[in-house]
């Protein structure tokens, strides 16, 4: 008998079936569960822990049978299980995602619009619902507070790397705005089922589009109502718009990946950067010693 905790419902291919993605602390498979009960949710069985009385190991895949399952009570296990030190939930949820942001803010130099804006109610409310949704539904940071977590990773890292003498220059606010807003179209992106499934926006208009949108309808609304001194700042204020929405334009780097155009600016290259960072780091760290990552094209090495 093998436990496991089932990390998330990967898909339902059919009507009573359901694959899970489960985690025994030291190897994480697909596992197709078979047939189900019709009036069953296989939701139910996310973040759960679970014994199978029989389970077939077919490399890359596991198979078994509903009936072959018991959920286990978390006192059920022995304390020092690697199973409850997985990681299921995101460490950063939007009040604190708010936080570093604003403390960001107030360590570098931007435009007094760009302050204004940052510190304003509109921002807080456009990211008040990160801490909902994942970052992704099985790639990276696919938890509860994983958009939330996966933004503060990605300023912070880009914080880190403002600080290289040679990228003063740069424009940190466009940065900072397009990390803050890079993902934001995931909140329509995806549902709140506990499998993350996709909502028809994804395939209608996918996240990159709607977030690039989000960002220029908030900051132009904005800049709508703002004093500016003169129309020279006004001028660059819709210049920097411009560039903030490439930067989420561009920010997965290659059009093979969903950006419709590549990065054509610094501030996009570093954008891109910072998303990259937080994406690929926590992909090594969610993954155990030998697991086959075909996003990274290898093996990942934790031994």
């Amino acid at each position: 008998m093998t436990q496991f905790i089932v990390e998330n419902i990967d898909n339902q291919t059919a009507k009573n079936e359901a694959w899970l993605i489960l985690h025994s602390g030291r190897e994480r498979k697909k596992c197709c569960l078979g047939k189900i009960p019709e009036d069953v949710n296989p939701d139910i069985l996310k973040h759960k822990i679970v014994l199978f009385v029989n389970i077939e190991d077919k490399g890359k895949y596991y198979f078994a049978n509903w009936l072959d399952m018991v959920i286990l009570n978390r006192e059920d296990i022995e304390q020092d299980s690697p199973l409850l030190k997985i990681k299921l939930k995101g460490d950063i949820d939007s009040k604190q995602l708010l936080s570093r942001l604003l403390q960001i803010v107030s360590e570098t130099e931007m435009p007094p619009f760009w302050k204004v804006f940052f510190k304003s109610d509109a921002v807080a409310e456009a990211i008040k619902d990160y801490e909902k949704f994942p970052a992704g539904a099985k790639v990276h940071h696919p938890w509860e507070n994983g958009l939330s977590s996966h933004t503060e990773e990605a300023l912070t890292a880009y914080a880190q790397l403002s600080k290289v003498y040679y990228l003063k220059e740069i424009k940190h606010h466009v940065c900072i705005a397009a990390l803050l807003f890079h993902d934001w179209g995931k909140t329509l992106e995806y549902s709140l089922t506990s499998s993350w499934s996709y909502t028809d926006d994804m395939p209608l208009f996918g996240h990159v589009y709607m977030s690039a949108k989000k960002i220029c309808s908030l900051l132009n609304e904005f800049r709508q109502g703002y004093d500016f001194e003169n129309e020279e700042q006004e001028r660059q204020a819709i210049r920097d718009i411009q560039f903030a929405e490439h930067c989420i334009l561009a920010h997965h780097g290659i059009k093979g990946y969903g950006s419709p155009v590549v990065p054509a600016t610094v501030e996009a290259f570093m954008v891109h950067i910072a998303d990259l960072i937080s994406a690929r780091v926590q992909m090594f760290d969610m993954a155990t010693h030998m697991e086959q990552n075909n996003y990274l094209g290898t093996m990942i090495i934790k031994e």
